[in-house]
């Protein structure tokens, strides 16, 4: 588990083995075709903070500059020219099928990253200072990607057969979508080989790649494991589509373009997808994104900052953890340590309106209440396995992990705002509440739990 950060200034804490670039965009890198900032943007800044503290980089590709495009989410205008001569640093080089502008960016950053001037004999290993790449941002949705799939699936290919010709081991991921809710695409909105959802969006990609004659095919899939899309509140939480109190997600009108599909079953989703392909069955799927989204959305309606609100995210957070943890992704990123609208773990006393969300409380400097919700859950599960996927029975939910000589269960109730007492047998000696507190079972076969899990124990006494 991860946390993802806006600024390299604003390293989270614990330090992620992974971490996601923000803010990052070709035209920041490229300011107009063949000029380059000398830091490559902030990329050179985000390398060294890696380096510092041990966190291996995730590069996602996004947003096509003015100059080569009439806008941001469309293809680059060369995109399907017939033998285009190129220029640095591919000069001279022909390209029979176009797209010179997108090679010739993906050439300079690869040579940037791995500290080359040209393409190296054999694929470099070790060596490159960033080893993951996401072909797009959420291209599933129109805000990042508004052209058809098999536009985006040349750029995505074209853009691996250059980062595995300069790097030997570094990981291509297909583009990441957006889950929750459907992504929305005014120019194919009507187009069934264009979905706006998560699951068959992926899919669609990976047939248009794999269509492509000699393709460098992607090494694993990425998304973004969100429950809904914004406009629902309250937020539906990792075990439902369906909303404590919005219309717009409701247990008769569910599933719909607002609320697809919930985080608990996001993972599942795409690997039907994937064994739909053979070639494409065991890829593994990385969770770059997710989260209760903004700040606002996971609100018990009486206040913004009172001990309910704080109550319901800190159990959102632990149950989106579990979530991910026992469904099969094998990296997630949490969104977001350090914005003050989304997720916010970090507070840095920022004004509301200098951000993206002018009306929510200014949020006080130093850490919020899910941030020690993270710590204790990954405390928790480090070097934990999952029996399997968590199950329920009503609205209680358990799920079980073990260690060497151990088992514990966390086990919680989905009733918004609710306690109830449940039977849990002699199995147990003893449990653990978030907030850190060990309570002995002494020889009760019940416990009550909350909407916060706790976790149950089998240590001898």
């Amino acid at each position: 588990m991860n946390i993802g950060t806006l600024s390299p200034s604003h390293w989270p804490t614990p330090s992620p083995s992974y971490l996601r670039i923000r803010g990052l965009v070709w035209s920041t890198i490229e300011k107009t075709r063949g000029t380059y900032s000398s830091t490559f943007g902030s990329l050179d800044s985000w390398i060294a903070a890696a380096k510092n503290h041990n966190t291996q980089l995730i590069f996602t590709f996004y947003s096509v500059p003015s100059w080569a495009s009439s806008n941001s989410t469309m293809p680059p205008k060369d995109l399907n020219a017939v033998n285009e001569t190129c220029q640095a640093p591919l000069a001279g080089v022909v390209r029979p099928t176009g797209n010179c502008m997108w090679a010739e960016f993906i050439t300079k950053f690869m040579q940037h990253v791995c500290g080359v001037s040209t393409a190296p004999s054999t694929p470099s290993k070790g060596t490159c200072k960033i080893h993951y790449y996401e072909a797009w941002n959420e291209f599933n949705d129109g805000q990042y990607w508004s052209s058809n799939y098999t536009d985006m699936a040349k750029m995505a290919n074209d853009a691996a057969t250059i980062v595995k010709k300069y790097c030997g081991d570094c990981v291509f991921f297909s583009g990441n979508t957006s889950a929750g809710g459907d992504g929305y695409n005014a120019n194919y909105i009507k187009v069934p080989a264009v979905s706006g959802r998560f699951d068959l969006a992926i899919g669609q990609l990976l047939d248009a790649w794999h269509a492509i004659p000699n393709a460098s095919l992607p090494d694993a899939v990425s998304y973004h494991a969100y429950g809904a899309r914004r406009n629902v509140i309250p937020y539906p939480f990792p075990e439902t589509n369906v909303s404590h109190s919005s219309s717009l997600c409701t247990p008769t009108n569910t599933p719909n373009p607002n609320c697809r599909t919930a985080v608990f079953g996001e993972t599942a989703a795409i690997r039907a997808v994937l064994k739909q392909r053979s070639w494409a069955a065991n890829l593994a799927i990385w969770n770059t994104e997710g989260g209760f989204g903004r700040n606002d959305d996971l609100v018990d309606p009486a206040s913004q900052t009172g001990a309910n609100t704080n109550m319901l995210r800190e159990a959102y957070v632990a149950r989106w953890i579990l979530a991910m943890g026992s469904t099969g992704t094998v990296t997630n990123l949490w969104y977001e340590f350090d914005d003050s609208c989304w997720g916010t773990m970090m507070g840095y006393g920022t004004s509301p309106v200098t951000t993206g969300c002018p009306t929510d409380p200014e949020i006080q400097p130093g850490f919020t209440p899910i941030h020690a919700t993270w710590m204790q859950m990954t405390s928790w599960l480090n070097g934990a396995s999952f029996s399997g996927p968590c199950t329920s029975s009503g609205t209680i939910w358990q799920c079980t992990i073990t260690k060497t000589g151990y088992k514990g269960t966390f086990i919680w109730t989905t009733a918004w705002l609710a306690s109830q007492s449940v039977s849990v047998g002699t199995d147990y000696t003893q449990y653990r509440d978030l907030d850190g507190n060990l309570y002995k079972m002494n020889g009760a076969t019940s416990v009550t739990v909350t909407n916060r899990p706790i976790l149950l124990e089998d240590v001898e006494p």
